[in-house]
């Protein structure tokens, strides 16, 4: 037999509230570059090779980027980003942790440490991106 919890309205809203249903953004003073963005366009394609040469971020971009951009899950960005052949790296300190970080066109940001990978997206169309990372929903 099974037996339903009733929560009614007040006890659904207070789940929602305690719960941490929203997404993380990233903190943008938290991240201290220690060496400069350098661009990568190796594996470029005849196709993107105008977009990805003319793409140009600088340090300052990606704080301020930071700030918009929610953390997900690898499989999440994986799923809902493109990913183009021109990216820019840096090494980056984190909330204090050394990581490479990879910068792609297509406005996702990985942060790869030595004990944790840290994935952000930005939905939202922005200039400082060839296109936004909201393929294919939910």
């Amino acid at each position: 037999m099974m037996k339903y919890l009733d929560l009614g309205v007040t006890g659904i809203i207070m789940l929602f509230i305690s719960c941490k249903c929203h997404p993380l953004k990233g903190d943008d003073s938290k991240v201290e570059f220690i060496t400069t963005l350098e661009k990568n366009t190796d594996t470029i394609s005849r196709d993107d090779s105008l977009r990805c040469q003319t793409w140009t971020l600088e340090e300052k971009d990606i704080i301020e980027i930071m700030k918009n951009m929610k953390q997900v899950s690898s499989t999440e960005q994986y799923s809902r980003c493109y990913t183009y052949p021109c990216y820019y790296t840096a090494k980056v300190k984190y909330k204090g942790i050394e990581y490479k970080m990879v910068i792609n066109a297509a406005s996702h940001i990985e942060l790869i440490g030595s004990k944790e990978n840290l994935f952000f997206i930005l939905e939202d169309k922005d200039n400082n991106f060839l296109i936004p990372c909201n393929c294919c929903g939910d």
